[in-house]
C-alpha cells in the first residue's frame, strides 16, 4: 500500500529537540563499564591460563620447566598491566555520574527524535486508503464470483485506472467516465458498482454538483 499510493513521500525526517531536562543513562559511564567487562574478562582468561600452566608444570620434565617459568612470566606480566588498565578505569568511571540530563550531553551525541506528525499523518491515510478499498471491494463481492485477493486486485486497478471529468452547470453533476479495463467481466463488474455508488447522490465536496459514476462501455 506505500508504495501504491506513494506514501512514503509524506514523511518529513527532520528532528525536533527532546527537553533537555529529561535524565538519561550517560553514554561515558555505560561506555567505561564496558571497558571494564571487558578487562575484567581477559584477566580471567589469562588467569586460567597461568593456574593451567602452574598445574602442567607440576607433572612435566624438568627440561621442560625453563619454557613454562617463561610462558608463566609473560602471563603474570599480561595480568599486571590489565589490572593496572582495570584500575584505571574504576577511577575514572567514578567521576562520572551514571545518570545526566539531556542537555549535558554533548551536541555531537545528544538525543533528538524525529517529528512524528507525519507519522500520524500517514498513519491516518493508510487507514483512509485502506477502509476505501475495502468498501469498494465489499461492493464488487456482492455482483463479482472472484476470490477475495483477486477482487482488491480489481479495485486497485480501478484506482489506477484513468477516467474523464464531465462537469454540467445546467443539471448540477459532475460525471466520472472510467476508461475500459481489461476484460468484459470486469467492466461488467465496475458497471454494478457504478450504479450503486450513484444510488448514494454524493454531492462533490464544495460544490452542488452530484457525482456521477459510468464506464466507458455504458
Amino acid at each position: 500500500m506505500r508504495q501504491e499510493y506513494n506514501i512514503d513521500r509524506i514523511i518529513q525526517y527532520n528532528v525536533s529537540e527532546i527537553d533537555s531536562n529529561i535524565m538519561v543513562v550517560n553514554r561515558e559511564y555505560n561506555n567505561l563499564t564496558y571497558q571494564i567487562k571487558k578487562v575484567r574478562e581477559r584477566i580471567s582468561m589469562h588467569q586460567a591460563k597461568l593456574y593451567t600452566l602452574i598445574q602442567e608444570n607440576v607433572h612435566t620434565e624438568m627440561e621442560q620447566t625453563s619454557q613454562n617459568l617463561k610462558q608463566q612470566m609473560e602471563l603474570r606480566q599480561r595480568i599486571e598491566s590489565l589490572q593496572q588498565q582495570y584500575q584505571s578505569l574504576i577511577e575514572t568511571r567514578k567521576n562520572k555520574p551514571y545518570k545526566i540530563s539531556i542537555g549535558q550531553m554533548p551536541q555531537s551525541t545528544r538525543y533528538n527524535k524525529l517529528n512524528t506528525e507525519s507519522k500520524y499523518l500517514q498513519n491516518i491515510i493508510k487507514i483512509i486508503c485502506y477502509r476505501a478499498e475495502t468498501a469498494f471491494a465489499n461492493t464488487m463481492a456482492s455482483c463479482y464470483s472472484k476470490n477475495r485477493d483477486e477482487i482488491r486486485a480489481l479495485v486497485k486497478s480501478v484506482i489506477f485506472s484513468k477516467a474523464d471529468l464531465i462537469p454540467d452547470e445546467v443539471n448540477k453533476t459532475l460525471t466520472v467516465k472510467l476508461y475500459s479495463l481489461a476484460t468484459k467481466k470486469d467492466n461488467l463488474a465496475v458497471q454494478k458498482a457504478c450504479e450503486l455508488l450513484n444510488d448514494t447522490e454524493t454531492i462533490f465536496p464544495d460544490t452542488n454538483m452530484t457525482l456521477v459514476f459510468k464506464t466507458a462501455t455504458t
